[in-house]
């Protein structure tokens, strides 16, 4: 049973079949829970006998019943006019949904009549359903390895146009074609002109003029580009791609590059290398639609406990140090899309907040937030603050010819004091810092020095020796290639 082709109300069927209740879920929600249990029940058949079934109103069973069962023998009625695969799918597993629902009822001695009447007629429909099926299939459906070119010329017949059609909008010519024919004799012209208002309406509600010829080729339908030209492949191997961002890849180049899903399923083979392609031959002979050979990838090579697993993975996903908050933000978001049944937006909303950087956090500390997106918001008005912030410099005081003096940033005058009394208390250390090489005592040097003179150095104060026998300074000066100068005489 493809589980896409059914309703909500029946999606919601079966999970309380499974005692599950999604009266609140949304459809994808539903989707995703029904896929995981039908997964688990294929494993282990036993499950079914486990569920706590939630009961139904059997009057109201037989009333819900009755409605869809001539819904879909409508459907199934355009089904033998039409004869399209999306509607035959369609029909067919509703039908199925429908037909274990009827065995599903409570009957008694009141209604039994009713449910077995009901019972018939779905099985007769369904027969009527296959047995077109079966006929459309044996005298118009190619052989398998004749499918992709019959699909290409079938896709080439449509594209072109007949020459007198042209001229016309292509949009028009899709609402003539479905238009009913009107056909206006001498004797039944007043007869047929409500028939012909009508037509004219459609075409005047389409508020369209005729276009160029030129310009219909930008109308016409893309083409298509096959699926070994993508470049795209799973070769089993969860280090390079997993398994879901290979889906999700796969599901957007599908829509970019114009291929129908059953164009997907014929050309799967391109999608897969190394080990996936051994497991896909294994299995493509059971493989019918995209959506069994997607259910099967996922029960092959993702673990049993993917949704505990990843989960622990998007506790510990934590914002980088470098990371843009927009950017870690759609990551968490396409995260949380991966589960099998996604959060709601406050548990997502709550997560992603606690795991920002600590700048983030403590300026949202005490603001009230309530979406994601609104979280997006503020985090980048928080990002260009910052940034601001880190290219701010102070004024420069340089400028002593402004043009608006008036108006220029002035040093506050207490400020100018202060910067003053540093340079006298630096210059005051300065001095009580020397030291006289004559006397030893210190605030002076030996040029005022009213001791007795010694003998010293004069360049560097050694004592006991002159300048031109100072061993040190000596030294220096033949490495830099001086002769001897006579030494200090006394004072002049």
């Amino acid at each position: 049973m493809d589980i896409y082709r059914l309703k909500s109300d029946e999606l919601t069927y079966e999970l309380n079949l499974r005692g599950i209740e999604a009266t609140d879920m949304t459809v994808e929600d539903k989707r995703k829970m029904l896929r995981s249990k039908i997964t688990l029940e294929s494993r282990d058949p036993t499950l079914t006998q486990k569920y706590n079934i939630i009961d139904h109103d059997p009057e109201s069973e037989i009333s819900t019943c009755q409605q869809k069962l001539e819904e879909l023998s409508d459907m199934v009625e355009q089904y033998i006019s039409r004869q399209t695969p999306s509607l035959y799918s369609k029909a067919n597993a509703r039908l199925l949904h429908l037909f274990h629902r009827i065995r599903n009822i409570k009957s008694n001695e009141e209604n039994y009549a009713t449910v077995k009447q009901l019972d018939n007629r779905c099985l007769e429909v369904m027969n009527a359903l296959q047995e077109v099926a079966d006929e459309s299939r044996c005298q118009s459906d190619p052989e398998p390895e004749d499918r992709r070119e019959a699909e290409d010329r079938r896709e080439a017949e449509e594209i072109r146009e007949p020459e007198e059609r042209r001229e016309i909008n292509p949009q028009i010519n899709r609402t003539l074609m479905h238009a009913d024919t009107i056909q206006i004799t001498r004797g039944e012209e007043t007869q047929e002109i409500p028939n012909l208002q009508t037509f004219v309406d459609n075409i005047r509600r389409l508020n369209l003029e005729s276009s160029p010829a030129t310009n219909n080729t930008q109308l016409s339908s893309a083409k298509s580009i096959p699926v070994c030209k993508w470049n795209v492949y799973f070769d089993g191997d969860l280090k390079k791609m997993g398994v879901n961002s290979f889906l999700e890849r796969v599901e957007e180049l599908r829509i970019a590059r114009n291929i129908t899903y059953p164009q997907l399923v014929n050309s799967a083979i391109d999608l897969f290398k190394g080990q996936a392609l051994i497991w896909y031959r294994a299995v493509r002979q059971k493989i019918r639609t995209w959506e069994e050979l997607v259910t099967e990838l996922k029960d092959t090579f993702l673990p049993e406990d993917y949704d505990d697993a990843l989960w622990n993975e998007i506790r510990a996903r934590y914002q980088g140090a470098e990371e843009k908050p927009s950017v870690y933000i759609a990551a968490m978001t396409n995260l949380f899309n991966r589960l099998t049944i996604k959060p709601s937006e406050w548990e997502q909303l709550k997560l992603i907040r606690k795991n920002l950087q600590p700048y983030f956090k403590t300026n949202l500390a005490l603001t009230s937030i309530r979406t994601v997106g609104e979280l997006n918001f503020l985090c980048k008005r928080l990002e260009d603050v910052k940034f601001q912030n880190y290219v701010f410099r102070n004024p420069q005081l340089k400028n002593s010819c402004p043009l608006e003096p008036d108006l220029a940033y002035n040093e506050p005058e207490k400020r100018k004091k202060q910067v003053n009394a540093v340079v006298k208390r630096s210059n005051f250390r300065a001095k009580a810092e020397l030291s006289c090489w004559n006397c030893k005592l210190p605030g002076h040097t030996y040029h005022v020095c009213t001791e007795e003179l010694t003998v010293f150095c004069f360049k560097c104060g050694n004592p006991g020796t002159r300048y031109s026998s100072c061993g040190p300074c000596k030294s220096k000066n033949e490495q830099r290639g001086w002769s001897d100068q006579p030494g200090p005489s006394r004072r002049q």
